[in-house]
């Protein structure tokens, strides 16, 4: 049997990040779904999912897709977003989470999902979506997804708000693993 190491990036932003996350503005680059797909194929990616915050652009994959598709580039895309996901609300508590979807999954139905979550309204941000809460609006989508939460160079890691938040005691936390 063969095998065959291929790089991936499952952790890159485009400027939909910007969207739903105002500090996120000077951060992330305007670049059509071909420029983007170009700078990871000159790195030699293969795998890559495009996790903008709190934000997802049906339309922006589509467009990956088509130009994947059509440039008969050998990559894959796989659908995600990163989530500022509340612990605690009152304690404003929060981690990165990014979710990584099926690739059959429903991407206008995705967008719908999330985008509501964390829209902006009258100008302001939407704050503090607990973790429960995205992921029962999650299961309307019928799929499975795999969700990695990462540490965060100016916030204290998963483990320190696990353990400040006595998440061991929380049941509703467990009400979405799969065995």
């Amino acid at each position: 049997m063969k095998q065959e190491w291929i790089l991936c990036d499952l952790h890159t932003h485009s400027e939909y990040s910007a969207k739903n996350k105002s500090g996120d503005k000077d951060k992330v680059k305007e670049m059509t779904a071909g420029d983007f797909v170009e700078s990871l194929r000159r790195k030699n990616v293969k795998l890559f999912s495009v996790t903008d915050h709190n934000y997802f652009s049906k339309k922006y994959y589509d467009e990956i897709d088509k130009y994947v598709s059509d440039n008969n580039i050998e990559m894959k895309v796989i659908p995600g977003v990163e989530l500022d996901v509340y612990i605690d609300p009152e304690k404003q508590d929060y981690i990165h989470i990014c979710f990584y979807f099926k690739e059959d999954t429903d991407r206008a139905k995705l967008e719908e999902i999330l985008n509501d979550i964390y829209e902006k309204k009258d100008g302001k941000e939407i704050k503090n979506p607990l973790f429960t809460d995205i992921l029962e609006k999650l299961s309307d989508l019928n799929t499975k997804f795999i969700v990695v939460p990462h540490g965060d160079k100016d916030k204290r890691g998963i483990f320190d708000i696990i353990r400040k938040n006595d998440i061991n005691n929380k049941p509703e936390f467990y009400k979405y693993a799969m065995y």
